[in-house]
């Protein structure tokens, strides 16, 4: 079962909040990621996946919290956990405008990404559930960055986000809500292996919007509540 999406891709009210930066529109990076969504429909399961509204689009830089997980590391530490979500929004909203963003001499900015290239044949075992592209930080001072804003957040809320040493992460284009038959799988590959060539050739590198912590109750849109 998933909290995101009905059976039939219908996206299901999933009530939260992250830590994102988004893909900026007015970029080439942001043009040649539309051209998945612009010939979707040429898919030949098309009818088995949801796409993400463009104006979502963006990297996670950490997870944070949901209605359904009110565990240890997934719940702020400080806050009840019988709290509504919505008391957690602020609260955990009222700790980042209290804290100065710990970064570096470029203050709030973004990251830079550059897009990741697999080696060919390197296709997870299981079937996927989402559409993505993947990216990583362009070098190891973006890399340094990510990490020490994600130490920071989880030495002041107190939460872990179970990807918190991943460096590579994923753009969603959209997710897949029947699963795929081999040769659904292997088109949908080869459209992403060909996606991530075109955005390797043509604009590798990424420079994120700045972090902002965003509430959601889907996944088509975030509320933006603070910068960080």
């Amino acid at each position: 079962m998933s909290f995101k999406f009905d059976d039939d891709g219908i996206v299901k009210e999933f009530h939260g909040n992250t830590i994102i930066c988004h893909i900026p529109q007015q970029t080439e990076f942001f043009n040649r990621l539309l051209d998945f969504y612009r010939f979707a429909k040429r898919l030949s399961f098309y009818d088995k996946i949801t796409l993400l509204p463009s104006s979502s689009y963006h990297v996670t830089i950490m997870n944070c919290c949901h209605e359904h997980d009110r565990s240890k590391g997934h719940w702020p530490e400080g806050l009840v956990s019988t709290a509504s979500i919505s008391e957690c929004h602020e609260h955990l909203a009222q700790l980042f405008r209290n804290t100065k963003y710990i970064g570096d001499e470029r203050g709030s900015a973004g990251f830079e990404l550059k897009v990741h290239i697999s080696e060919k044949d390197m296709q997870p075992a299981s079937k996927p559930r989402s559409i993505n592209v993947v990216v990583k930080p362009s070098n190891n001072v973006e890399e340094a960055r990510i990490k020490q804003l994600r130490d920071s957040i989880s030495t002041l809320t107190g939460l872990t986000d179970p990807s918190h040493d991943s460096i590579k992460f994923h753009i969603t284009l959209g997710y897949i809500n029947e699963e795929l038959t081999d040769s659904e799988v292997k088109e949908l590959y080869q459209k992403l292996e060909e996606l991530h060539q075109v955005l390797d050739e043509n604009c590798p590198l990424v420079m994120l919007g700045a972090p902002e912590f965003v509430t959601f109750e889907d996944m088509f849109y975030f509320h933006l509540l603070t910068l960080l």
